[in-house]
């Protein structure tokens, strides 16, 4: 039986097959390999219900350059998860597999632009920090980048395939994402960043306890700004929304829209070789879900 890990491996192999066959004749010029174990937790406490997660991640990175135009990255991840929530109880996720795996062409087709293919890391947000990261799981696609002075333009089609922890059944969720992404230098301390992005999922749903949420149509932009003040302070502000449509009447209670404000600050201690970073955020979002308000 073909399973979903083996299905993602033989994707990337697949894939770097294919992409690897322009530069066969280069070699490799350059090797770099990096390692990484970090462990992450978090808690959430929504009154009625709870869950939390806690994280061990380890990763093995590979750059490879083959010229001044292609190169490739090969990140290896080993991730063990313990993760529960009032409904389901506590359940232990053991995942190994390729995290990354694409080729980079620069200059693709003409000056400027650069083109990855393959499996790699993405998320939509104004300040690349995560926080407005709305796409989940293993992304595999086209991300182009033209690149200017003052200007970075990124154009991608990405597809995602999810799976949950949950302890009563497959809640896997495949997504496809298209959009664009911009950020723009106002002058030497301030930059502005803009996206607008377009996305249908599907839920395929193994048991009967979890809610089909089928989407044609979910619609996210938004805006937003950096100012630096020296090497040292750095002042956010972000703001954005999204409109959801659902693919019939049944799933109506979907439909609607949200919003969300970010404001805050980030102070580097550049004198410190280390450079450690104190940061102050505020977060707010008001939607709506139907007749639900949250």
């Amino acid at each position: 039986m073909f399973g979903k890990l083996g299905h993602k491996l033989f994707s990337t192999v697949s894939i770097l097959s294919l992409v690897g066959l322009p530069f066969a004749d280069a070699g490799l010029k350059q090797l770099e390999i990096k390692g990484k174990i970090s462990t992450t937790g978090h808690a959430v406490d929504l009154g009625s219900t709870n869950d939390s997660e806690i994280v061990l991640d380890t990763d093995l990175d590979f750059k490879m350059k083959f010229s001044q135009d292609v190169s490739a990255r090969l990140d290896l991840e080993l991730d063990n998860a313990n993760a529960g929530d009032t409904t389901n109880g506590v359940k232990n996720r053991f995942n190994w597999g390729v995290d990354q795996a694409y080729v980079k062409l620069n200059d693709f087709l003409f000056r400027n632009l650069s083109v990855q293919l393959g499996k790699q890391n993405f998320n939509i947000s104004l300040r690349d920090n995560n926080s407005n990261s709305w796409a989940w799981g293993d992304p595999l696609g086209m991300v182009a980048t033209y690149s200017t002075r003052d200007m970075d333009l990124k154009f991608y089609y990405l597809k995602f395939d999810d799976s949950d922890l949950s302890s009563t059944g497959s809640n896997d969720e495949d997504e496809n994402l298209i959009g664009v992404y911009g950020e723009y230098w106002l002058n030497d301390d301030s930059l502005l960043t803009a996206y607008l992005n377009r996305k249908d999922y599907r839920d395929g749903v193994s048991d009967g306890t979890a809610v089909n949420r089928d989407i044609d149509n979910l619609f996210h932009y938004g805006l937003g700004i950096d100012y630096f003040i020296g090497e040292s302070l750095e002042i956010f502000a972000e703001i954005a929304s999204q409109s959801i449509d659902g693919d019939d009447s049944a799933n109506a209670a979907n439909d609607g829209t949200a919003y969300q404000f970010n404001l805050g600050g980030e102070y580097t201690f550049s004198d410190y070789e280390t450079k450690p970073q104190l940061s102050l955020e505020y977060y707010m979002q008001s939607g709506e879900d139907g007749g639900d308000t949250a």
